[in-house]
């Protein structure tokens, strides 16, 4: 980043000015960021102890500069930093994840071995303007700027894999907060990133920084095989998650680099209002994923995981009220819930008269769309965050237990269970249960 060039630079008599009235008032009037992210690698929420640095520019000059603030639970605080004493003047706030004591006008760079994760490479900003002094934390909403690539390796050889490395882009960007943007570095050289193996011998992930460049990725198998590909012309955006599919054999490796197909928002679609923050002007949100569905009066956003365009939301159609409480609940046994949750419904009400003998199975679902096959849930286990799965509990036996949702899919496994997606203690895996019990449902698209 060249921080902030184009605002007012800080001169040292401001600087000293600014630190001496800031450190004058008591600590009820500490500064406080309330933080709201669209979606995190690891999760949607910021955890204990995370930090980020906090540049506050004033009409003169910078109040702060990089100062680090520490999540607490709800809000980042640091408890030694307080408001400037004029009240009534505007400032911007500008804040970056995670924190470096150097800060970031030299630029940022993604680890190039993430094989012990890429928490670290997710680079977020947020940007709040005409902020005034105000006892409640300020609310900001935090953005991607990298890019993150999802590889799927269909593994057709007799060796698993033992790495895949993604080479040709340059692991360096020059950041501009202002703008909440990352673009490469020309002064940097391209290197060789190892991703980070999601699921073994099938998903692996890597944060990159995002450019226009070829991209070649080379898989080493355990038997000491070496195969290598080359994507000519790649572009990948900041903010948005691309999916590289991957087959692998004894003797080549094939692959083929699909477009953008989602942010990286696989949850839905949570847009914040605008007293939760502001996206630079021309630029694009990057949790809208392109399109809405609409179903028997009701509407549903939509998203796409995996290179396949899912409903993000719980179907909610109910289609006979004789239904409800036979063969379709209410989330929770609570009618007022189903905005928010969906219903549940039994295996024989998902598929409504139809088979899993051929698919795909049109079943509850809106023309044009079905219910999930158990391999379009395996991809879904590969690619979604735990927070894709609503926390809707299911129906089981005159109970709703709330600790423990479920996605059904149209696959039968024997005659009394079906296979499903299950969310419980914060993981996600596939199992098949009790065709009688109360399920969530959403749809894919052809």
């Amino acid at each position: 980043m060249r921080l902030l060039s184009h605002l007012l630079a800080l001169s040292p008599i401001l600087f000293l000015a600014g630190c001496s009235d800031r450190f004058a008032n008591d600590s009820s009037s500490s500064i406080q960021i309330a933080p709201s992210i669209l979606t995190r690698v690891s999760d949607l929420n910021f955890d204990a102890g995370d930090r980020i640095g906090l540049t506050i520019v004033r009409s003169t000059g910078n109040y702060v500069e990089n100062n680090p603030l520490t999540y607490q639970g709800s809000s980042f605080v640091d408890e030694h930093l307080t408001w400037y004493d004029t009240g009534n003047e505007p400032s911007t706030f500008l804040a970056y994840y995670p924190y470096a004591e150097t800060g970031i006008d030299g630029g940022f760079s993604v680890a190039t071995d993430q094989r012990s994760g890429y928490a670290s490479s997710d680079l977020l900003a947020a940007v709040k303007k005409n902020v005034t002094p105000t006892s409640e934390p300020v609310k900001m909403v935090f953005y991607h700027l990298l890019s993150q690539l999802d590889i799927v390796v269909n593994n057709d050889s007799s060796a698993s894999v033992a790495e895949v490395i993604v080479s040709g882009f340059v692991p360096t960007a020059d950041v501009d907060l202002l703008n909440q943007s990352a673009t490469v570095s020309q002064e940097a050289a391209a290197d060789d990133i190892v991703a980070f193996e999601e699921t073994r011998d099938l998903s692996y992930r890597v944060i990159l920084v995002p450019q226009r460049a070829p991209l070649t990725v080379t898989v080493h198998t355990v038997d000491g095989n070496t195969l290598t590909k080359t994507v000519s012309d790649a572009a990948l955006e900041g903010g948005r998650r691309y999916n590289l599919s991957v087959t692998l054999t004894d003797k080549e490796l094939d692959m083929a680099l699909s477009g953008e197909i989602s942010s990286w928002e696989d949850g839905g679609t949570l847009v914040p209002d605008d007293s939760m923050g502001e996206r630079p002007e021309g630029g694009e949100d990057p949790d809208v994923p392109g399109s809405t569905l609409e179903y028997e009066g009701e509407t549903y956003a939509t998203t796409v995981v995996g290179g396949m365009t899912w409903m993000a939301e719980n179907l909610r159609y109910v289609p006979d009220a004789a239904m409800v409480g036979s063969t379709i609940w209410y989330p929770h046994g609570r009618k007022e819930d189903v905005a928010e949750s969906g219903m549940l419904y039994s295996y024989a009400a998902v598929m409504n008269g139809s088979s899993s003998d051929a698919l795909p199975v049109q079943g509850l679902c809106p023309p044009g769309w079905h219910v999930p096959a158990k391999a379009e849930l395996e991809t879904l286990l590969a690619f979604a965050t735990v927070d894709f799965i609503s926390d809707s509990g299911y129906y089981m036996d005159g109970s709703y237990p709330s600790n423990v949702s479920f996605l059904v899919g149209c696959d039968a496994d024997g005659s009394e269970n079906c296979w499903a997606l299950r969310k419980k203690e914060g993981e996600l895996s596939s199992l098949s249960v009790s065709v009688g019990y109360g399920l969530s449902l959403r749809c894919v698209k052809d």
